[in-house]
């Protein structure tokens, strides 16, 4: 379970222990090198956490901008070392985004456009048209 940008920690991520067979200990929050340890990472610069949205990655909003962590092919674990990569500079509103199909929609900081959070493979990467 991941969570993040709570008001004392704004560029904080949590993510908790993975269950196993013989425990579903999900509230224990000891971080640990091990895959199946809880993972806290912070994310870098002074934007804060608007959403966070599981897809292909996890998928991040931030006051500043929107990106992601992870990989498609290794989960995100403390051993794999996550690393954040902004994919574009329109920062998100205070609202959850929604996932559409393959497509994630997002309000953008001040309120006003609705934009489309979607991997392009001609420039290899996200971009995030105007939908408003």
């Amino acid at each position: 379970i991941f969570f993040g940008g709570s008001d004392s920690y704004p560029q904080t991520i949590w993510a908790t222990r993975t269950a196993s067979d013989a425990s579903d200990d999900y509230e224990n929050m000891t971080e640990g090198a091990d895959d199946d340890d809880a993972l806290i990472y912070v994310l870098p610069g002074q934007n804060q956490i608007q959403w966070l949205l599981p897809h292909s990655y996890l998928m991040i909003g931030t006051l500043g901008g929107a990106g992601r962590i992870g990989d498609p092919d290794e989960p995100i674990a403390p051993a794999s070392s996550p690393q954040y990569k902004q994919q574009v500079g329109f920062g998100s509103a205070g609202i959850q985004a929604i996932l559409a199909g393959d497509t994630i929609l997002y309000i953008q900081n001040g309120g006003k456009k609705v934009r489309e959070f979607i991997y392009t493979l001609e420039r290899d990467r996200f971009v995030t048209p105007d939908m408003t």
